[in-house]
């Protein structure tokens, strides 16, 4: 996905969003699905928008990752994830030593194939989910993320491709 693409998807979830909260708005009532389906169409707004953020800001993200945390080196008071949402530190006076980058884990012919058939071709967005990923201390606490990737990019339950990233993903995360 480029920018210009990712813009003209913004824009019709806008549009849409706006359509179905008008016609909400018209009623007394308005039915749950109505409003989960809002709901949803926001979540990917958002996703759309961290992204949109990534591919305008790349600096702000880091590709190269060393595999050492020197031990004097300053925790920030606050962390965003891929969508936008804050996130505290576990433990803000000790930094985290578990620093080795889930790339480690996943060989080339990998790689081209995750960014190919789960990250629809674009090495931006699968190289801003491995950041991601390498923020979380543990698979249990980067399962929503994980969701909320899987949700994105659409991914089948049966996927080979997929459950074979996850595999992965629990083995750095374990």
């Amino acid at each position: 996905m480029d920018k210009i693409q990712i813009r003209k998807e913004i824009e019709s979830l806008i549009q849409n969003i706006k359509e179905h909260f008008d016609n909400a708005l018209t009623q007394d009532h308005i039915p749950q699905l109505e409003l989960d389906m809002v709901v949803s169409k926001i979540e990917k707004l958002h996703q759309k928008a961290i992204i949109l953020n990534y591919l305008n800001n790349p600096s702000n993200y880091s590709h190269n990752q060393t595999n050492t945390v020197p031990l004097t080196a300053e925790v920030p008071n606050k962390q965003t994830d891929l969508f936008g949402n804050h996130q505290e530190p576990k433990n803000p006076a000790k930094p985290s030593l578990k620093t080795e980058d889930i790339r480690t884990h996943i060989g080339i012919n990998d790689k081209f194939q995750f960014i190919t058939e789960l990250f629809e071709g674009n090495e931006n967005e699968y190289s801003a989910a491995l950041n991601q990923l390498n923020t979380y201390p543990s698979y249990l606490e980067a399962e929503a993320f994980l969701n909320s990737i899987r949700s994105l990019y659409k991914w089948k339950e049966d996927n080979t491709f997929a459950d074979k990233f996850l595999k992965i993903v629990r083995k750095k995360l374990k």
